[in-house]
């Protein structure tokens, strides 16, 4: 790479990063890609454009205000990725996937949180990179105990524990992808078992993972639960700013009537409709609706 174009690279890096009046070498390492500051030092263009990074690094001070990563990702040009999430966000309405919720708020345990685990700076990552390390720092840093929190419990129960389930893991990734300015979102489903995956989460309970807006990827899934991407086992039902917008059941009844509420699942792999379990199949109701899938699938085959 020329000079001219590590000079082109640093002022657009320079734009996402914060320079505080005249102090021409007080940079900050990125932080936020809303604010872009839209002047900077002619002095740094020029001698960007002439002696390249190493003549960047021979200014006084300079050398310690930009550390070796912001170097790495000025040469390697990680920052485009940054510039392209940046207008996404521009460009599209991604703002309620960026700010707090009801259940995924920042707080002074979750900064300590992000600097212990070195989540609090992209430190030379482009998105995809912060986001999966993110999620592998949450997944490797909490132990998951069932019943160790409550649905409505905030996130510093799980902070302050180091344990928690899925949705407390869901809920802390999403804080902090928030704090990173990376739009996110909670994603509500089921996890399908089998013998090829070391699963933490329980077989047959409601999971939980989150999904992340990437630059030239768009919206891709993170299980800090279980680690790694998500796949064609996770099967999503519902997708909100958090657990409050997707709860399984919600509503309000009036009256003094004694109800009770039935619900079953069963996850497993198939080509064709599942037979009929007993315990499914000894509801009326449950009954009649295997009759009409049965009806919907021989009017498939049909038609076939």
């Amino acid at each position: 790479m020329n000079n001219e174009e590590i000079a082109k690279r640093f002022e657009q890096l320079a734009q996402m990063m914060e320079i505080r009046g005249d102090e021409f070498y007080r940079i900050r390492s990125y932080r936020n890609a809303a604010e872009i500051i839209r002047e900077w030092p002619t002095e740094l263009r020029d001698i960007a454009a002439e002696e390249g990074v190493k003549g960047l690094q021979a200014l006084p001070g300079i050398g310690k205000a930009i550390s070796g990563k912001t170097l790495e990702m000025l040469e390697r040009g990680t920052f485009e990725a940054w510039e392209k999430l940046a207008r996404l966000l521009e460009e599209g309405d991604h703002w309620p996937m960026l700010m707090p919720s009801q259940y995924a708020r920042p707080s002074a345990t979750l900064d300590a949180l992000m600097r212990e685990l070195h989540i609090d700076d992209p430190d030379g990552r482009d998105p995809l990179s912060l986001v999966y390390d993110v999620s592998n720092a949450i997944n490797s840093s909490f132990a998951y105990v069932k019943k160790s929190t409550a649905v409505n419990s905030p996130i510093e129960t799980s902070l302050e524990s180091r344990q928690g389930v899925c949705q407390d893991f869901a809920h802390i990734m999403i804080a902090a992808l928030r704090r990173l300015r990376i739009p996110c979102r909670y994603v509500s489903g089921y996890l399908h078992h089998d013998e090829l995956h070391e699963d933490r989460s329980a077989e047959g309970a409601t999971h939980a993972w989150v999904e992340a807006l990437l630059p030239g990827l768009g919206w891709m899934g993170f299980d800090p639960t279980n680690g790694g991407l998500t796949a064609g086992r996770h099967i999503r039902t519902a997708v909100g700013r958090d657990y409050a917008d997707v709860p399984p059941t919600i509503g309000t009844m009036k009256g003094r009537a004694e109800t009770e509420l039935q619900v079953r699942v069963r996850v497993a792999e198939s080509q064709a409709l599942l037979p009929q379990d007993e315990d499914f199949a000894a509801d009326e109701e449950w009954s009649l609706f295997l009759e009409s899938d049965e009806q919907a699938l021989l009017f498939q085959q049909e038609q076939q």
